[in-house]
């Protein structure tokens, strides 16, 4: 929630400027010779239509507030489009937002909510749809290629990513160990976020106290991990429950390899 609305603040400051960046009004004079021409213009914002923002199932605040916001910020109605299995925290904001928008005599309507299910989901049909203008995704990078394919949209997407850690050398080994071990584990590392790649020298890497080993390292944050997951007081509230069928089945796929 507050990071959520420290970056909406933060999108609706810049759309502000924007917006103030221009004068209104200018009065333009060119001299034709015998006389002057002068003109007055005048210019004003023109919004781009309908934004569509589709969020997804792990932060369905964070990766959806901003992105309403900034559509808003630029005169543009919006349409959110929640994970059908994370829609309450969403449906929240939707609600104080319209109440927000009622209070002061603004049309409801220009903050909406969609819904569906996972059985019958319809965010293709909203996207595809020619008055929609602007869209805003967070996800798995499958459907976010499917988004970014589409013709005459302006698209913002964010995907998954495959985040690297190098370990050169480090102050407090175990501090380290443990940061690593609390990133890998957070919602049971399905979070975009999560550290995947390790890098560490064959030859091991100092610390300030001695060197440590290639195969002392990889122990190190193995027993972090597993001090983290079996802690009853840290495990659970560390942990997340698995939210997709499909994560689930890769899981067990791979214990099943093993």
């Amino acid at each position: 929630g507050p990071h959520a609305n420290d970056r909406a603040l933060e999108v609706i400051a810049m759309g502000l400027q924007e917006l103030e960046r221009f004068d209104s009004e200018v009065t333009w004079v060119k001299n034709m010779g015998k006389f002057d021409l002068t003109l007055k213009k005048s210019f004003k914002p023109v919004s781009k239509g309908i934004g569509l923002v589709i969020g997804c199932s792990t932060f369905p605040t964070w990766n959806t507030v901003p992105g309403l916001f900034a559509n808003l910020i630029a005169g543009n109605v919006s349409i959110v489009k929640p994970h059908p299995k994370s829609i309450l925290p969403i449906a929240i904001v939707v609600a104080e937002m319209q109440k927000t928008l009622k209070k002061h005599g603004l049309p409801v309507s220009i903050v909406q909510l969609a819904v569906d299910t996972v059985e019958n989901p319809i965010t293709k049909q909203l996207a595809e749809h020619g008055d929609i203008q602007l869209i805003d995704y967070t996800g798995g990078s499958l459907f976010g290629d499917y988004i970014e394919s589409l013709n005459n949209k302006t698209v913002f997407t964010e995907k998954a990513g495959v985040n690297s850690v190098i370990i050169e050398s480090v102050a407090d080994a175990k501090a380290v160990f443990g940061n690593l071990a609390f990133a890998a584990s957070l919602y049971s590392g399905q979070m975009c976020t999560a550290p995947q790649n390790v890098f560490v020298a064959e030859s091991g890497i100092s610390t300030s106290e001695g060197h440590l080993s290639f195969d002392e390292v990889v122990s190190g944050i193995a027993d972090s991990i597993k001090g983290l997951v079996e802690n009853p007081k840290m495990g659970p509230f560390t942990l997340g429950a698995i939210q997709n069928d499909a994560t689930k089945n890769r899981i067990m796929k791979t214990l099943e390899n093993k």
